[in-house]
Order: C-alpha cells, then structure tokens, then sequence
C-alpha cells in the first residue's frame, strides 16, 4: 500500500496526539505511535490517556447521560415505563 493509497479520516492536525472527550484535547499522558500491523507503517501519533484524563472523560459523560435519560413528551406511552 502506498501512501497516496491512504484514505485520510481527519484532517491530523485535529487529532494528532490527542484524545477525544467530546471535543479534541491535549492528553496529559503523552502520545504514542499507530502503526499499521501489516506494513509496521506508521499511521500517525495518537494521544495516550492518563487516569486524570478518563476520570475526567467519565464525568462529563456522566453529566451528558443525564439530559438523554429523560424520558421525551414526544415518545409513545408504552415507551415510557
């Protein structure tokens, strides 16, 4: 496979070395490379998550949770419980 061959997801400077918690960050546990199994090709660097990062990440899940859990007028009643 060649490069020219590579279907690009993202634009790299969007990810590159990041992690993703709703929104591209910094990871604060540094970055590694992706590679591609079969060729040893690397793909790019990725961000690696640190315990503070995925705490982090969890939280605001946990907050999101909340808004989509709650049931919506617009559901038929045997939806609702």
């Amino acid at each position: 496979m060649t490069l020219s061959s590579v279907t690009t997801l993202m634009d790299q400077q969007m990810w590159a070395g990041r992690i993703f918690t709703g929104e591209w960050i910094s990871s604060t546990g540094g970055e590694y490379q992706s590679i591609e199994p079969s060729t040893g090709t690397v793909l790019g660097m990725v961000g690696r998550a640190s315990v503070e990062d995925v705490r982090r990440s969890a939280e605001k899940a946990a907050e999101a949770q909340k808004a989509w859990a709650v049931p919506h007028a617009c559901l038929p009643p045997y939806l609702l419980g």
